[in-house]
């Protein structure tokens, strides 16, 4: 066989050993998503060929059954009506077909004996089964009860918080600040000189870093921008780590708290996180686990490699509206780290 056939070859390896990793991912994809995603034409548990789930294709002798179809219809599109549903079947039915058809002549290949396709699998098969777990233990667990619960602890017991919204100009002395602030003071205009001086990310914005409460930026910028009132201007400069600010307070007002439906996805969320972080300390707590560097030496008994999962500092129980996404600023912490 010449070399460049036997390049072509491997470089179609290559690209079915891509397919059947997508597909196969997309299974595991679909396991993670729950049993919510069952469709109502086929419950749980339905007998393949009886009355509520036909074959709905049959490739090269592979039957399809109707509860594949829509299964996998629901993963693609999750808030589609059944109108909708019944509206896009006949076209995806032929593209599951052309699924089976690469799966088929895949098998026909013998790539499953492939080195490379047969640990693409083993690795999926590993990821299907740590979904499968995981989503035993949220059963029972995800529960409405537990999200108000959850909602009513961190949000609505919460106190009303201020938010303020602020512009601020970064220099890297405080000579520069001072003359700033001098120069806005008598008039001019402030989204201008922080576009023209700041060296802060921010700067194409005129400085504008958006709404952030007490404790979401570094302490000395944080409590210089909340003793100022809105439309105030630093009377000096603040230093932080990344330098000297001149800050002006656009506006404050109070935090409104997101409703428990704009709260739902989240809570779900962090629940879910919790019962993972409880179930590998657990697991870890009754593992034996032999840490070893790169070269393959024993770590030290003193040196930790990484930390367990769930060890590291808990994040703050306080739950804001850029937590929830329902905000559109540039989140105001990750403005001030980047401006080192």
């Amino acid at each position: 066989m010449s070399t460049h056939v036997k390049q072509a070859g491997h470089a179609d390896s290559k690209v079915l050993l891509g397919v059947v990793a997508i597909v196969i991912l997309t299974a595991a994809a679909s396991f993670m998503a729950g049993k919510s995603m069952a469709p109502k034409y086929a419950a749980p548990g339905t007998v393949p060929g009886g009355p509520n789930n036909p074959v709905v294709a049959n490739v090269n002798g592979e039957e399809i059954y109707r509860s594949e179809i829509m299964a996998s219809l629901r993963q693609m599109a999750p808030n589609a009506t059944d109108e909708q549903l019944q509206q896009a079947y006949p076209v995806f039915l032929n593209q599951y077909v052309n699924t089976v058809l690469l799966g088929q002549a895949a098998a026909d290949a013998g790539l499953e004996s492939d080195q490379e396709v047969a640990s693409t699998i083993e690795e999926a098969r590993k990821q299907i089964l740590r979904a499968a777990f995981l989503q035993d233990k949220f059963e029972g667990n995800v529960t409405d009860q537990a999200v108000e619960a959850m909602y009513q602890a961190r949000v609505a017991d919460q106190p009303d918080m201020t938010e303020i919204r602020a512009r601020h100009i970064l220099v890297e002395t405080e000579e520069e600040a001072n003359a700033l602030i001098r120069q806005a003071k008598r008039g001019a205009d402030f989204a201008q000189l922080a576009e023209e001086n700041s060296t802060g990310p921010s700067a194409p914005n005129g400085g504008d870093i958006g709404y952030f409460v007490e404790g979401e930026m570094v302490p000395e910028f944080s409590d210089a921008a909340f003793a100022m009132e809105a439309g105030d201007i630093s009377d000096a400069p603040v230093q932080t780590q990344f330098g000297w600010h001149v800050i002006k307070v656009e506006d404050k007002r109070t935090r409104t708290k997101p409703t428990l439906d704009e709260a739902r996805a989240a809570i779900q969320q962090q629940i879910r996180q919790t019962i993972i972080e409880g179930t590998i300390r657990d697991l870890r707590a009754d593992a034996e686990i032999s840490l070893f560097d790169m070269n393959g030496d024993p770590y030290p008994e003193t040196q930790e490699a990484s930390p367990a999962a769930g060890e590291e500092e808990a994040p703050s129980e306080e739950m804001t509206e850029e937590e929830e996404g329902s905000s559109d600023e540039t989140a105001p912490e990750e403005e001030a780290e980047t401006e080192e």
